[in-house]
Order: C-alpha cells, then structure tokens, then sequence
C-alpha cells in the first residue's frame, strides 16, 4: 500500500468517525428534548389528575354536607382560597381552621359574623416556603337553630 493510499484511508477513517460523532450528539439532544417533553406531559396529566381528585371530593363533601349550609372551597391564586355557602340558610359565627402551619396571625379573614346562601369569603392561608398545607379545612358555625356545627372540607391545590 502506497502512503498516499493509507493518507486516503486514514482520512475517510476520520470523517467516518467525526460523521458518527455529529451523529450521537443530535440523537442525544433530540432524545433529552424527547424526554422533556414527555416528563412536561406527565406531570400535566398529574396536575390534572390531582384536580378532578378535588372536585370529586369537594362533591361528596357538599353530599355530605347539612342540607341548610353547604360548603364549597376552591383555590383563587397564590395562597388565597375562597369558602362559600352553597345552602340556603346563613351560617353564623363562621370560623375557618386552616392549621397551626400558616404564617396567617392576623386572623381577621379566618372569622365571618355571617355567610349567607351564596355568599363567598376568601381568605388568605398564607403558608411558608417549604411548609406542606393541610389536606383539609375546617369550618366551624352556628345554625339559625343556634346549634354549632363543623364540616370538614378538602384544600384544592393550586398551581404548585
């Protein structure tokens, strides 16, 4: 074999190789942009999952529910939520227990004098950074019959 041969041998044996190499670098990036997407969809359909959860038990809550107040939570933005009266009576004396994790000390948005049918309070959790929020909401009242009640309601999550 003549140098020139092996010069031309050992040229295409390089491009050979640097065309291979191009080749596993675009197939990795286009595998890692793949895998992104894919974990982007996940954790979409995981988000949306979460909350048809929350609607479902929101509605066997208000099932539950006394049949003069009925409650419904649902999440606004950030950490605000709102509380409404979906029954047909006023609930009196309301006072809402977010838990003993909220940074919420001034308390005036966590008690009602009254919540009438279809009346809505919202109040703000305020959780920390890092802090988990309870999974549920306690609401306390007293019925028109004067008798104090307490119904337990799931937190709707919000955008995490």
């Amino acid at each position: 074999m003549t140098p020139e041969t092996s010069a031309a041998l050992q040229a295409i044996g390089t491009m050979l190789a640097v065309g291979v190499a191009v080749w596993a670098i675009l197939s990795a990036k286009r595998s890692q942009r793949t895998a992104d997407r894919a974990l982007e969809m996940s954790a979409r359909a995981q988000r949306e999952g979460a909350d048809a959860l929350v609607g479902v038990r929101q509605e066997l809550a208000l099932a539950n529910a006394p049949k003069s107040v009925v409650w419904s939570i649902g999440w606004e933005r950030g950490d605000s939520y709102s509380l409404t009266n979906m029954g047909g009576q006023t609930a009196l004396d309301v006072t809402i227990d977010i838990g003993r994790r909220s940074n919420n000390n001034r308390g005036k948005d966590l008690t009602h004098e009254a919540v009438g049918p279809r009346e809505a309070v919202w109040f703000d959790a305020g959780w920390h950074a890092g802090v988990i929020a309870p999974d549920v909401c306690v609401v306390r009242w007293t019925n028109s019959a004067g008798e104090e009640r307490e119904f337990r309601l799931p937190f709707p999550r919000g955008a995490s």
